[in-house]
């Protein structure tokens, strides 16, 4: 019974999620940032917990010689258990270290982003590229990333992601690249990119999408490389070209009505023809 108690303890007093005010260790370093030769003072976090039931956290941890949380410009969140990615996370970042500028959440088993997360301090207009990978967020909401008016570089790959809300990117008018690759998403909304005025690549490839809205692009005039291949396309509305002027590239391999890559947006629009066919026979 002594055993069985001790054992209790120790496993109660090493679980974050029976505590409300919580803090969590940083291992602090120099690491090069994803997708980038640049390399940036991170705060990581790796095998921890977070739950999605805390009030509070603090962050703790050794300093590198000469550094303080004013230094650390990136926060890396690596094979934890963070549930939900809220406010309370949030918060705590943006006022522990208010110069943040990327963020990469990796293998977390995070399942819900809440929209507003991102919205309640104006540290998040510093911040330049965010990702989330491989972890399990089903449904970005509307506002979900509601804030983040700076970032150039989204990445949210292999997330098991299904429904995007029409709203979900909405205010993000700085993104340039945006990778939605290795997901489960059948349908993408109409307007889903209107914020992103200065897009120049996007990558929707390896997903489920059947059909594709026309109009999807309108807005994103800077648009040049899309990236379509191994969903299940068999219909795109005439209108996907119109307005791209800066349009250079498409690959579209392994679809049911393209399986090709094209150049320019003559030879493109030429090879999408029976895409086009297919969705004025289905919507005429």
């Amino acid at each position: 019974m002594k055993t069985f108690l001790v054992s209790f303890i120790i496993a109660l007093s090493c679980n974050f999620s029976y505590s409300q005010e919580i803090t969590i260790e940083c291992n602090f370093l120099y690491t090069r940032i994803t997708d980038s030769s640049t390399s940036a003072y991170l705060c990581m976090l790796s095998k921890q917990q977070i739950s999605a039931t805390a009030t509070s956290i603090k962050f703790t941890g050794n300093h590198q010689s000469g550094k303080t949380d004013a230094s650390v410009l990136g926060f890396l969140i690596t094979d934890c258990n963070v549930p939900s990615f809220n406010y309370v996370l949030m918060d705590a970042m943006h006022s522990q270290f208010p110069n943040i500028k990327y963020i990469e959440v990796f293998a977390s088993n995070v399942q819900e982003i809440v929209p507003g997360a991102f919205n309640r301090s104006a540290n998040s207009e510093k911040i330049l590229k965010v990702h989330f990978l491989f972890n399990n967020i089903k449904t970005l909401a509307d506002g979900a990333f509601s804030g983040l008016t700076s970032v150039e570089n989204f990445r949210f790959v292999s997330n098991r992601l299904q429904t995007v809300s029409e709203d979900a990117f909405k205010g993000m008018k700085s993104v340039t690249r945006l990778d939605l690759q290795y997901n489960h998403i059948k349908v993408l909304p109409k307007n889903v990119f209107k914020s992103m005025f200065l897009l120049g690549s996007i990558d929707i490839s390896n997903n489920l999408i059947e059909v594709i809205d026309g109009e999807i692009f309108d807005g994103n005039e800077m648009l040049q490389y899309i990236y379509i291949s191994y969903n299940q396309i068999k219909a795109i509305g005439r209108r996907f070209f119109a307005g791209l002027y800066q349009f250079n590239d498409i690959s579209a391999y392994n679809n049911l009505c393209v399986s090709n890559t094209f150049r320019y947006r003559e030879a493109a629009m030429r090879g999408f023809e029976k895409c086009f066919d297919n969705y004025d026979i289905l919507f005429p």
